[in-house]
């Protein structure tokens, strides 16, 4: 354990490991200060696709891949066809395509070469089978896996299943796009935040728990009942926590000049607004209105 050599600094000074363990800082990093691995989000689409062989497409991507204390950036810069699948002689059996880089006679690495790779770690066969562990090949970051029965002649075969299992990452404070929960930090830092695609909106780490931070807001209008109320869709998709509402341009000068919304109660789907007149002080029956809602967890 010692301080590292700077980068920039001396020339020569700071070796690879200095300098991944500099950059490390740059990346989204858990609580232990591990950098995520993972690609940077271009889209929400596939990068593994099936052919006519015994391999699989790999579209373009930026990632990280994490070993010797820190991240070594990544990138396929085209589609790249991966290496050949294995089929089972009986059953089916799982494959795991990941990247990484190969480091040979460096900081006590012992890979055979020094060359960027795409690897399969092929699972045993069976009727019901599991998913090879990566965790022990440094450095290996997962893009998909494919399961493989012993009928596919192809990766479009009928049977053959690709399933796009890469997570992503992103800078040091930047917004973590993940497909469900499961892929939530496991030691997420105060403050990180993730925007979940399965829920359609984001979320923040308060230091116990994950909490929504999206907002919803609209411009809204109609007829309020004999109770000077308006019930207003809020569209948040769940129960927001806090509503806030502004009265709109009304029809005439004068209702802008009395009418005055409240918040009166907040379900899961709208919110009930309450128009009080404020020459008379009473509810504002039966009265068009226009208004604007934002509500918020």
């Amino acid at each position: 354990m010692a301080l590292t050599d700077a980068f920039p600094g001396a020339s020569g000074v700071a070796d690879s490991v200095d300098l991944r363990k500099g950059l490390a800082g740059l990346i989204v990093r858990d609580t232990a200060g591990v950098p995520r691995s993972g690609i940077f989000p271009r889209h929400t689409n596939s990068l593994v696709f099936s052919r006519g062989d015994m391999r699989v497409d790999i579209w373009a991507f930026a990632g990280v891949s994490v070993r010797g204390g820190g991240p070594l950036f990544m990138a396929n810069d085209g589609t790249v066809v991966s290496p050949t699948l294995p089929i089972p002689a009986a059953n089916s059996q799982i494959s795991v395509l990941y990247f990484k880089q190969n480091e040979n006679g460096y900081n006590g690495f012992a890979d055979g070469s020094i060359t960027p790779v795409f690897g399969v770690e092929t699972g045993t066969a069976a009727a019901s089978p599991t998913k090879p562990s990566i965790a022990g090949i440094a450095g290996a970051t997962e893009l998909a896996t494919i399961t493989v029965p012993s009928t596919a002649t192809a990766t479009n075969s009928s049977g053959v299943v690709i399933t796009n299992t890469f997570q992503h990452t992103t800078t040091a404070g930047g917004l973590l796009l993940v497909r469900s929960s499961s892929e939530y930090p496991a030691l997420p830092v105060y403050g990180q935040r993730v925007d979940d695609i399965a829920l359609g909106y984001g979320l923040r780490f308060d230091g116990t728990g994950w909490q929504r931070v999206t907002t919803a807001g609209r411009l809204f209008s109609g007829s309020t009942d004999n109770n000077g109320i308006l019930v207003v869709n809020h569209n948040f998709g769940s129960a927001p926590t806090w509503a806030v509402c502004s009265s709109g341009n009304q029809s005439t000068e004068a209702l802008n000049l009395i009418l005055s919304p409240i918040i009166w109660a907040i379900t899961s789907t709208t919110v009930s607004v309450r128009f009080r007149r404020n020459d008379t002080n009473a509810w504002a029956t039966t009265q068009p209105v226009v208004g604007y809602l934002n509500v918020g967890a």
